[in-house]
């Protein structure tokens, strides 16, 4: 009997680096869990969601966060939500599932690939590439949208002011890092 072991591999290798008044690295130690609300069931979520993380649910467009494994819970619908926390193993939904049980639950960790996007000139590169408003009085930390960047469909979190986690689907990660990277260089260069 063979005795293989399989290790999970960054999609971008850890990609870090620094820049003019930015610095952009890939974020690999966060597991991403969706939670589908049930039909009739958002009260039932929102008292596991207070009794467990001391979170409420929060208002579409806006993100809370925990101190229970650095757990964000983003909603970007009605009845969708993204719980983001620490934690590099695999069964990230069993984990969630400990807590949660009355919603539907699936692991969207290796399905993103997720960047910091940090420092004073980071809003000014992402709008050349994003089509929402992200000034500070606008987009404001506890911010979080479903957009697309250049082609590709995109969430990003204000973290902080100057501070963002963007998200896209790992399929489009190279082409996403490429098209940052080369954002920020028309603007740091």
């Amino acid at each position: 009997m063979s005795n293989y072991l399989l290790t999970a591999e960054p999609i971008l290798e850890g990609f870090a680096q620094k820049f003019k008044g930015i610095e952009l690295f890939e974020i690999t130690d966060r597991a991403m869990v969706s939670i589908a609300i049930p039909k009739g069931g958002k009260n039932a979520l929102e008292n596991q969601l207070k009794q467990e993380y001391q979170l409420v649910l929060p208002y579409i467009g806006q993100w809370l966060s925990s101190n229970v494994e650095h757990t964000q819970l983003l909603r970007l619908q009605d009845d969708l939500c993204f719980v983001v926390f620490d934690y590099t193993a695999d069964r990230a939904v069993e984990k969630i599932a400990e807590k949660i049980t009355n919603a539907y639950l699936s692991d969207q960790s290796d399905s993103w690939v997720m960047l910091r996007l940090s420092g004073v000139k980071s809003c000014e590169a992402l709008a050349r590439i994003c089509p929402i408003d992200l000034h500070p009085t606008v987009f404001r930390a506890g911010s979080v949208a479903r957009t697309q960047m250049e082609h590709m469909g995109v969430i990003i979190v204000c973290e902080a002011k100057d501070e963002y986690t963007l998200m896209a689907l790992r399929s489009y990660a190279k082409s996403f890092l490429h098209s940052i990277v080369i954002s920020i260089n028309n603007i740091t260069v």
